[in-house]
């Protein structure tokens, strides 16, 4: 049955926001906007949306949570498992993907335990969890987490969140890989040494990036994750390494072919069975 699309929409004239209607509307299919109402738990516009045909959301993390939560409607669709995998670093710590991920050795505490830790030496912090309070940053040493969180943006900070602690890393080029039905559709690079960089990948690199994802995919396919998720890769001086997984549908899209990318998650929704 032929999926609809669910945007999220903001007050803000977004291009990023109208290239992907363009390429929803270019790959064939038919899009409905909704918003979240903040503080509130619900979705507005939700009466405009068909109820007997799948819905794929394209939103933010709000989003994603009220989908956590059971608070969309049934027949809206996100590519993310409830109770067997979180798209973070904590997860891989037993499977043989740890060896992947960007910080290959991390410890974890929960916030109390770590908010007012001294640090001897330069630290990398991040939450380890899919609705991240804060961006991964480096604490400076002599420095607290809690005194440092002052300096940088950030949401309320739940006192048993998961936090991964990390030596830093000198990443180089940071990219975006799309996998649809185990199956990588296209990629981006997001970042470079020089900061947030958001460029098409040239054949050289997505060979690259495709041979890498041949050597780990046989590990993430026996985990519960979805077939359908985004990959973020970093380069690192021992080569390619996994920095995190992402849900699909809360994934930025960047300088990928939007047409191609929401033509394929299109027919792997299409070809579902559905109730």
């Amino acid at each position: 049955m032929k999926p609809v699309f669910a945007v999220q929409v903001t007050n803000r004239d977004d291009e990023d926001l109208h290239q992907t209607v363009r390429a929803i509307t270019g790959a064939g299919y038919e899009w409905i906007n909704f918003g979240v109402v903040p503080f509130e738990d619900s979705v507005t516009n939700v009466e405009e949306f068909p109820a007997d045909r799948p819905v794929i959301v394209l939103g933010g993390t709000l989003a994603l949570r009220l989908y956590q939560e059971n608070k969309l409607p049934p027949n809206w669709y996100m590519f993310y498992s409830y109770w067997y995998w979180l798209f973070d670093q904590h997860s891989t710590q037993l499977s043989p993907l740890k060896t992947y991920m960007v910080n290959e050795d991390p410890e974890f505490y929960t916030f109390d335990d770590v908010r007012d830790r001294v640090f001897k030496h330069d630290v990398f912090i991040k939450p380890s969890s899919d609705m991240k309070a804060f961006a991964g940053t480096v604490v400076p040493k002599g420095t607290t987490l809690e005194d440092h969180l002052k300096t940088v943006n950030h949401a309320l900070i739940k006192p048993h969140e998961i936090i991964m602690v990390a030596s830093p890393i000198q990443l180089g080029y940071e990219y975006r890989v799309f996998i649809v039905n185990n199956k990588i559709v296209d990629c981006s690079q997001y970042r470079s040494p020089r900061g947030v960089e958001h460029r098409a990948v040239g054949v050289d690199t997505a060979v690259k990036l495709s041979e890498f994802f041949d050597e780990v995919k046989s590990y993430i396919e026996s985990t519960p994750l979805t077939g359908t998720y985004c990959m973020d890769v970093a380069e690192t001086k021992n080569g390619y390494r996994i920095v995190e997984f992402n849900c699909f549908n809360c994934c930025g899209m960047y300088k990928v072919d939007r047409v191609l990318v929401l033509s394929e998650l299109g027919t792997v929704v299409e070809a579902t069975k559905w109730d």
